[in-house]
């Protein structure tokens, strides 16, 4: 019984540690930028303030290219309900012109 009373005393902490290690974001940019084609243009920048706030950034090549409209919509959607500040309608549009030219065709 003592034993296992210490086991959880050292094991716990670990546990926790993990946990919330797991849940860090900090490297998030650093490691989604391999995933993220042209990373650098407006497009990709987009995609990583935008889609990175609800969930991971997606490969652009995950879908058709006349998937992304309807799913940039949705996702829109989702931002509004959210609270979170919706993209602009020229920013919509770059961002599914830079979805469908890195697509999946």
């Amino acid at each position: 019984m003592r034993m296992s009373r210490n086991l959880v005393r050292i094991l716990f902490p670990l546990f926790l540690l993990g946990l919330l290690t797991a849940c860090d974001n900090s490297a998030a940019p650093d490691s989604i930028t391999h995933v993220i084609p042209d990373a650098g243009s407006t497009g990709g920048k987009l995609l990583k303030e935008f889609c990175s706030a609800c969930h991971g950034a997606p490969r652009p090549a995950s879908h058709k290219a006349d998937e992304w409209q309807n799913i940039v919509l949705r996702m829109q959607n989702h931002r509004i309900k959210k609270a979170y500040k919706p993209l602009s309608e020229t920013e919509m549009q770059d961002l599914v012109s830079y979805l469908q030219k890195h697509s999946a065709l």
